[in-house]
């Protein structure tokens, strides 16, 4: 199952008496500064809940499945979640 951003801001409504646009804007507010933070190299830890950390791949050789033609991936960086281990 798949929950969007606005099912998340729902969910969280429902069990609180926040305004809908408080809620949106403090998760909007977190999901920037861990991606601020860790695109800037640092290892965002959020106890009970997982790792969030940038990393590198190198650029590398792949194949285009539907024609077996050899291509070169440059190198790139992306995110990275660890969840955290269940209680």
């Amino acid at each position: 199952m798949t929950v969007s951003k606005t099912q998340l801001i729902d969910a969280v409504k429902s069990k609180m008496s926040t305004p809908r646009s408080t809620i949106e804007a403090v998760l909007e507010t977190v999901l920037q500064e861990i991606e601020f933070q860790a695109s800037n190299g640092e290892k965002v830890i959020i106890r009970g809940f997982g790792t969030f950390q940038q990393v590198h791949r190198a650029e590398r050789n792949v194949r285009n499945p539907a024609t077996g033609a050899m291509s070169r991936a440059p190198a790139s960086a992306t995110l990275k979640f660890k969840a955290a281990k269940a209680k």
